[in-house]
């Protein structure tokens, strides 16, 4: 992809200066591999301090001599390089995407961006960001985090990404070219920059890979949220649960949200997601297929009963209980101008993703032959003052016989 391009880097003297300093340890957490970023240098470097504590909540944060590691400060400046992130390039707008994504989190943690770097590596006083086809780094990732610390606080956080990686990055925001909606007719669509850039600075900010509930610390490329043909890529429930726990929370900072994903398992330390269902009244998956955009549709008959399923999070900073409206919809933009179905009041608190099915009954005036889509609307009146209105809406599709 135009902008991710190799930058030469003086990995041997990087190497020594950091063999020299015992006390330091580097964290490395590749995306989507089981492999550590840096293992055919595991005994060098000695990676690793000590297990992570596994807390209550469903995320995991650095930890050493069974104390918790972040940093000092919670203002952090991350800084692009120039070659990788040319200044007003769509990479750099997707990395600046993910930043302002992050201190949407109502948390002390905040990042800042400088772009521009002409001067890049690992272990030299800064946070930097930089694309390189060096597998001494990638060991075969897509892309990475290095995160450094004393045992005591983290110092430096660096993110790589694989300029070769194959079949390349995108920075859009529609499903035509982006690896979640990939059909047997597209199988090898583009990874998400914004996706990796939110998961990797996740890392940045403390926080261990995740496999156990739908998160941004696992697969990040299905951790979207959609409406039409607009996609939103963001830090979720469960990482802006940790933020606020260890970093503090902001005196406000509300956000509901729903998404057409959800959690399926594990792949080693990664979550994996994938669309959300619709069941019939007995609750068997109805019969369905993905349309050309890469779409889940369910085959059903008009007046069926059927059960919809979506996630639901709460990203903000208090519990909320908000209304949910279900709506029919000709086309995939779900509005509160589409026809209502039904309605629920679920409650929404950080340190859980709620996939849950709601009982509907379709019309029976619907067309043999037509698509529609089945919405759900999150805080449809605007009750709630929200960081993101932009995520309370999304879609399934249905095909009527």
């Amino acid at each position: 992809m135009s902008g991710l391009s190799d930058l030469p880097l003086s990995l041997l003297s990087s190497l020594l200066s950091y063999r020299t300093r015992g006390s330091r340890t580097a964290r490395a957490h590749p995306e989507n591999s089981m492999k550590r970023l840096l293992s055919s240098l595991a005994l060098a470097v000695a990676l690793a301090a000590a297990l992570p504590i596994s807390p209550a909540a469903a995320w995991e944060i650095y930890s050493c001599n069974g104390s918790y590691i972040t940093w000092p400060t919670p203002f952090v400046q991350m800084r692009t390089s120039g070659v990788s992130f040319p200044v007003g390039s769509s990479t750099e707008a997707a990395v600046e995407e993910a930043i302002d994504a992050w201190n949407d989190v109502p948390s002390a943690f905040t990042l800042t961006h400088v772009g521009n770097d002409g001067s890049i590596g690992v272990l030299n006083g800064q946070n930097e960001a930089w694309a390189t086809s060096s597998e001494y780094w990638l060991s075969g990732n897509p892309g990475g985090a290095i995160v450094w610390d004393n045992c005591d606080y983290i110092y430096e956080g660096d993110v790589l990404y694989d300029s070769d990686y194959s079949p390349g990055w995108t920075s859009t925001h529609t499903k035509s070219n982006t690896q979640a909606w990939e059909t047997s007719s597209s199988p090898s669509k583009r990874r998400p920059i914004q996706a990796t850039a939110i998961h990797e600075l996740s890392h940045v900010a403390g926080f261990q890979h995740e496999n156990d509930e739908y998160n941004a610390l696992g697969n990040s490329w299905t951790h979207v949220h959609v409406n039409a043909d607009l996609l939103t890529y963001y830090v979720g429930e469960d990482v802006a649960d940790a933020a606020i726990i260890h970093y503090g929370g902001w005196f406000s900072g509300e956000d509901v949200g729903v998404v057409n994903f959800k959690y399926t398992g594990w792949s080693g330390q990664y979550s994996t997601h994938d669309f959300v269902d619709l069941y019939n009244s007995n609750g068997s998956v109805i019969w369905n297929h993905q349309d050309s955009d890469g779409d889940v549709i369910f085959r059903v008959d008009a007046g069926d009963e059927v059960q919809v399923q979506f996630s639901f999070e709460n990203n903000g900073l208090n519990s909320q209980t908000p209304l949910v409206h279900y709506v029919l919809s000709t086309n995939d933009y779900i509005t509160t101008y589409d026809t209502f179905l039904a309605q629920r009041s679920p409650t929404l608190v950080r340190n859980g993703v709620y996939t849950t099915t709601k009982r509907i009954t379709l019309p029976t005036w619907l067309v043999s032959g037509q698509t529609y889509y089945l919405g759900a609307i999150v805080d449809p009146h605007n009750q709630i003052s929200e960081i993101d209105e932009g995520n309370n809406a999304t879609y399934i599709g249905i095909e009527i016989q």
